[in-house]
């Protein structure tokens, strides 16, 4: 199931989550956007309640690409 999410960050406004095919896609204030395959729903969960989304993005999910 697609979920789609907002964040209040001034670095991802927010994405979608696909479940089934585990793909985080995430837009980002700079107007780009990009797809993350294989992210884990606890990954996505952890970004979502982080107090700062950019640095939870920086150490979870941008390192694995």
């Amino acid at each position: 199931m697609l979920e789609s999410f907002s964040l209040k960050s001034s670095f991802i406004l927010g994405g979608t989550y696909d479940d089934e095919t585990q793909e985080l896609t995430l837009e980002f204030a700079s107007g780009g956007s990009y797809d993350y395959p294989n992210v884990a729903p606890e990954t996505v969960q952890g970004l979502r309640a982080a107090p700062s989304a950019g640095k939870f993005f920086h150490q979870f999910i941008s390192t694995r690409v």
